[in-house]
């Protein structure tokens, strides 16, 4: 039984990384184009410009400077500044390392997704988990948005909760 919930945790993962490998393709793809609806799903994403100019300035978020929304996110954001380049005109690579981080954080949604459906019900664990990588959202919007890390947390207090462990599914909810 071990071995065969790492075989289909394994198999989700390597599912999902190479689902994110493919989107992050076409994105790259799209991005050599000069498409004028590219500069439209990247707005969320210019509201962290200044946040990362203060990064790279030395600056830490909700010590040197306040960035509220998403609550959170400013860490995250600045996790990622020693990798964006602001020079004018770069959006395309800040829009490829965006994606990067957010694939990364889908994969390890897939996978805790896995666990907790293990728990619940082994026999559709595999194709359940499989459907959520698939879904619409995780291949058209996450490359752009922040939700990733969202899910993250919600599927961290889940799994705890089927662990039955109220006090760590409370706080990561």
């Amino acid at each position: 039984m071990q071995q065969s919930k790492f075989k289909g945790l394994a198999g989700i993962i390597g599912i999902a990384i190479l689902v994110k490998l493919i989107v992050l393709a076409i994105a790259g793809i799209l991005l050599q184009g000069d498409y004028p609806w590219v500069g439209h799903i990247i707005n969320d994403i210019w509201l962290w410009i200044d946040p990362w100019k203060l990064g790279q300035q030395g600056k830490i978020p909700y010590v040197d400077f306040t960035r509220e929304y998403p609550v959170g996110a400013g860490l995250l954001y600045w996790i990622m500044t020693p990798f964006i380049d602001l020079r004018e005109g770069n959006w395309k690579s800040i829009l490829l390392v965006h994606s990067l981080f957010m694939a990364i954080a889908d994969v390890v949604n897939a996978g805790i997704l896995f666990l907790i459906l293990q728990r619940i019900n082994p026999n559709r664990a595999f194709w359940l988990s499989l459907l959520f990588i698939l879904t619409p959202t995780a291949l058209l919007l996450t490359p752009m948005r922040f939700e990733s890390y969202l899910v993250t947390f919600i599927l961290l207090g889940y799994w705890f909760h089927v662990r039955e462990k109220p006090i760590w599914a409370t706080f990561l909810h």
